[in-house]
């Protein structure tokens, strides 16, 4: 089909093709502009000359074998050689993309770290906002970060975050720096107990214990005084550690171990507050120790007898000389047999004026019930843990005497009447300090315990 120049010309302003191409492609595809165009986009710009001619060779060998009955086919034999060619060259001009390149990877759990035994970078949890930025090797937390979460939309933590994080960051300040075994030879060397506290990410009892009693000022005073505190996740290497050895069941988890055997010796498995915790540890402290009792004092040898000479046999003045000749004693040739001690009869002394009997401090305390001071800056708040696990709570002015202790225990417990009572306090009895005040002695807004 005959094409115009124009035709060619606006096939090269849009496909900014030479006018032989342009030519070409409005030939194949019979002066269509539009399907020339579309045929050129497809080929990817390809001169199509050489198919062109091949096409042209083809159809003048057929045209010259076929005899004129033939000519209805001539059409459609072209079409099919065209065809062809063009499926041929599309074939030729085509590229094939390389395969892709296989590649190895390996899963990791959330709790993988150290060195990696592949020789790559370990994998770090992000900082906690729950902890400082210099403690995320100490213990890890799942709770939102919201730091994290701040920088990434832009902006800075504000202050909330950053009050969040003060109320539930762990107790550092009395947390040991060393794994289970380290501590445990610590605690032993220094006679102190270890105290091991395993927590769960997931369930916030355990954040309830940063924020209420690690934090308290009493408690973190015995904790250092008396153990060596650890405080591992449950799902850190340490903490799995402890899992082996001390199966338990139930977060939160608080425990006391000895260190000289590994023995467990108290177990906590539930959100305590600070006054119920002193109480249950100050009785633990009372009742085991890790320092040896004092050795006995050794019995003092019982001294020979000797019979004196006047008193001898001949037999024995006998032997009494043989052994002086000999260089000996002669006092350990005769010895009086241990038996016959018990028949010297000592003298008789006079058995001294009995004094009369002194009261007992203890006994000189009467019950006397004490009204709550009404000054309350002046006032100090008191917990009596009794013996069946009951409290009592009274408020005394910080200028009572110890004694004031005992007298409102006395009045207020029954059985404290009739038989005798201790009070202790971290370990120590307050009995010996009943002339001095509550603040002379340290008990102020204190947890006693009441030993029958």
């Amino acid at each position: 089909m005959e094409f115009s120049e124009e035709d060619v010309l606006q096939f090269c302003a849009i496909t900014s093709a030479d006018p032989d191409v342009a030519s070409n492609y409005l030939t194949v595809c019979d002066g269509s502009l539009d399907r020339a165009i579309t045929f050129y986009m497809e080929n990817g710009g390809a001169d199509i000359s050489g198919a062109m001619s091949t096409s042209s060779n083809t159809r003048t060998g057929t045209r010259r074998s076929r005899t004129p009955s033939d000519d209805g086919f001539n059409s459609l034999d072209q079409d099919e050689e065209l065809a062809r060619s063009l499926q041929e060259q599309d074939a030729k001009l085509s590229s094939i993309r390389a395969p892709i390149a296989p590649r190895h990877e390996m899963l990791l759990g959330d709790d993988y770290g150290g060195s990696s035994m592949f020789g790559g970078p370990t994998r770090r949890a992000a900082p906690s906002v729950f902890l400082p930025p210099d403690s995320s090797s100490l213990a890890r937390d799942a709770f939102r970060d919201f730091a994290a979460e701040a920088a990434t939309l832009g902006g800075d933590s504000s202050p909330k975050t950053s009050r969040l994080a003060d109320l539930f960051k762990a107790p550092l300040d009395m947390m040991a720096r060393g794994d289970f075994d380290h501590s445990q030879r610590v605690a032993r060397s220094e006679s102190k107990w270890l105290m091991v506290n395993i927590q769960e990410a997931g369930v916030f009892a355990c954040q309830v214990l940063n924020r209420d009693l690690w934090s308290d000022a009493e408690v973190k005073e015995i904790v250092k005084e008396n153990f060596i505190f650890l405080q591992f996740y449950s799902d850190s290497a340490e903490g799995k550690k402890y899992k082996a050895y001390y199966p338990l069941d139930k977060f939160p988890h608080i425990s006391i171990i000895d260190p000289r055997t590994g023995e467990r010796m108290r177990v906590w498995d539930k959100t305590m507050d600070p006054i119920d915790f002193l109480a249950d540890v100050t009785e633990f402290l009372d009742v085991h120790s890790l320092t040896d009792s004092a050795s006995k004092p050794s019995l003092p040898k019982k001294k020979k007898l000797v019979k004196n000479v006047s008193d001898m046999t001949e037999e024995e003045q006998l032997r009494a000389a043989m052994m002086a000749s000999m260089g000996g004693d002669p006092s350990s040739a005769i010895e009086i047999p241990q038996e016959d001690e018990d028949e010297i009869t000592p003298e008789p002394t006079k058995e001294p004026t009995p004094a009369p009997e002194e009261v007992s401090v203890f006994d000189s305390i009467q019950p006397v019930r004490h009204e709550e001071p009404s000054d309350a800056v002046n006032a100090t708040r008191i917990a009596f843990r009794l013996n069946d696990g009951s409290r009592l709570v009274h408020k005394f002015s910080k200028d009572a005497k110890v004694r004031a202790l005992f007298e409102y225990i006395k009045s207020e417990v029954e059985d404290a009447r009739t038989q005798p009572f201790e009070l202790v306090f971290i370990g120590k009895q307050l009995l010996d300090d009943v002339d001095k005040t509550l603040t002379e002695v340290g008990v102020e807004n204190a947890q006693i315990l009441v030993q029958m």
